[in-house]
């Protein structure tokens, strides 16, 4: 048994040739905005999946891998890769409080800009300037991050 679907009156197809992924890499791929994790499928991993329909959460179901064989005419072709190039999902600050935990360049990648748009350069800057900017940009960090908790404590939704 094949799973060829003519389309197009017969003049293109599409046929599922593999699939990698399940029902428990959908939900945990939702729980992953949790930082949470199921090992089987349950009643709780159903409704999940159900939530996740009903409410057109579809992300996590992009996460399940298909292989197709299609047959179609080039500007379909270009439409569908334009609209979908990727998808993923990562921990989600809506639903835990995020870590601190912040990028501070290395001093040797501390660089200026000069020259014009389209024909820059970038110097390495010298070590004093270099670092007081990187105080800087550590100092920004932590007053932010100060800000976002006091904020969660204070109630305001995340």
């Amino acid at each position: 048994m094949t799973n060829k679907i003519d389309v197009l009156d017969g003049q293109g197809y599409v046929i599922l040739e593999d699939s990698y992924g399940d029902d428990l890499t959908i939900v945990n791929a939702a729980r992953q905005s949790f930082a949470k994790r199921s090992d089987a499928m349950g009643s709780a991993e159903v409704g999940l999946i159900n939530f996740l329909m009903k409410n057109k959460h579809g992300t996590p179901f992009e996460m399940v891998d298909f292989r197709f064989n299609v047959k179609c005419p080039i500007f379909v072709t270009r439409e569908w890769h334009r609209h979908r190039i990727a998808s993923y999902n990562e921990m989600s600050g809506r639903y835990t409080p995020l870590k601190k935990e912040f990028y501070i360049p290395p001093l040797k990648a501390m660089r200026t800009q000069t020259g014009k748009p389209g024909n820059y350069t970038f110097e390495q800057m010298k070590d004093t300037e270099a670092t007081g900017y990187r105080n800087l940009i550590a100092k920004t960090y932590e007053d932010a991050y100060y800000q976002y908790e006091s904020m969660l404590i204070g109630g305001v939704a995340k």
